[in-house]
């Protein structure tokens, strides 16, 4: 008789991952063996990795204050060792941290361990239960899948939610009327999935699709409605937000023309000398860009917060590089595995931990 699954055991979790993008300077090497200080440090890595997004932060700040108090414990390296203030170590601790956890998570969905719409399923709120707790309510007058449709008063626009198909085929709550200003009239017409990760950011989605409306992308309800400073405090929580927060946190560094000029043509010469398959390297210690080539080292002034990690990519894909460059400062920065100078873009990046480069 076969034994029955141990269902309180843990799936079989990817490893932890040494390295994630944005990654300032957490090094879980430095702590000893990372295995156990995780093990240590996290009550159930399930627990972690299934959690709701929008709890990210309140899980890495443990983590970050954990990490610090290792570094103070064995002496490792810590930005304050640098004249960084202890505030601003524990802000980049925290969000190296939430980096480290999207990044594990990822790891784990591609896995297997669980799917992407299954966690975000169990961790998130149906946008349609969020609705009444806003004032809206039950309306015959609006058409939708689900019935009744609702629809909220704010005085001065009438706004109608409904459970509808959109045209790209998916199941939106649709969320429509007709907004009456002091010199305009003007259609309102904005759409929230079926399921957000939080009410904060249900909320400010909501206000966020009023605001874009309005004259001067100001919604002013006539009836006082609470919850609208709620939703303008929560906009960091929308997805295009934190997108545009994190690509103005990506590794990037300012050079002047003339010496990304210089730089540029030296990179060149040798990229003529070596194999496609070549690995050509890009550092920033937050004074240099160093660009390494077959063992030749081009080094630039630059400005701009040091990279926690060295970016390589095969010499084939840096053969056309930019002769013209158009602004007197040009940006080199990293993101979604691609290295841009200027207004030249080049995919296929991998990152590098500096430790290992070194």
């Amino acid at each position: 008789m076969s034994a029955e699954p141990d269902t309180d055991k843990e799936p079989d979790f990817p490893h932890w991952p040494g390295d994630w993008p944005g990654r300032r300077f957490v090094n879980l090497d430095c702590v000893g063996d990372p295995g156990d200080w995780l093990d240590l440090e996290l009550s159930s890595v399930e627990e972690v990795l299934s959690a709701d997004p929008q709890e990210d932060e309140s899980m890495a700040e443990p983590l970050a204050d954990a990490y610090i108090r290792a570094g103070e414990d064995l002496g490792f390296p810590l930005p304050t060792d640098s004249g960084v203030t202890r505030e601003k170590m524990r802000e980049v601790a925290v969000s190296d941290f939430i980096g480290f956890i999207r990044e594990w998570r990822k790891r784990a969905e591609a896995a297997g361990c669980f799917t992407p719409e299954a966690v975000s399923q169990r961790n998130s709120i149906p946008t349609w239960e969020l609705l009444p707790r806003l004032g809206f309510v039950p309306d015959p007058q609006v058409i939708s899948d689900l019935l009744p449709g609702l629809s909220c008063n704010f005085g001065n626009l009438k706004l109608a939610a409904s459970c509808v198909m959109n045209l790209r085929f998916r199941e939106v709550v649709m969320f429509t009327g007709v907004l009456q200003e002091e010199r305009t009239i003007s259609g309102v017409s904005f759409e929230l999935p079926r399921h957000v990760e939080s009410s904060e950011q249900g909320v400010a989605w909501i206000v966020w699709g009023l605001d874009q409306a309005a004259a001067g992308h100001t919604f002013k309800p006539k009836i006082p409605v609470p919850w609208f400073e709620e939703g303008r405090q929560h906009r960091n929580t929308l997805p295009w937000e934190r997108e545009r927060a994190a690509y103005a946190a990506r590794p990037q560094c300012s050079v002047s023309r003339e010496w990304a000029r210089l730089a540029l043509k030296t990179l060149a010469k040798h990229l003529a000398k070596v194999e496609d398959d070549a690995t050509v390297t890009f550092r920033f210690d937050g004074e240099l860009l160093s660009i390494r080539c077959a063992g030749k080292v081009t080094a630039v002034s630059a400005d701009g917060d040091p990279w926690s990690q060295t970016y390589s990519i095969t010499a084939r894909l840096l053969r056309h590089l930019p002769r013209r460059l158009a602004m007197p400062q040009v940006t080199v920065s990293i993101w979604d595995r691609a290295l841009t100078i200027g207004r030249r873009l080049y995919r296929g990046v991998v990152a590098i931990e500096q430790d290992k480069h070194q």
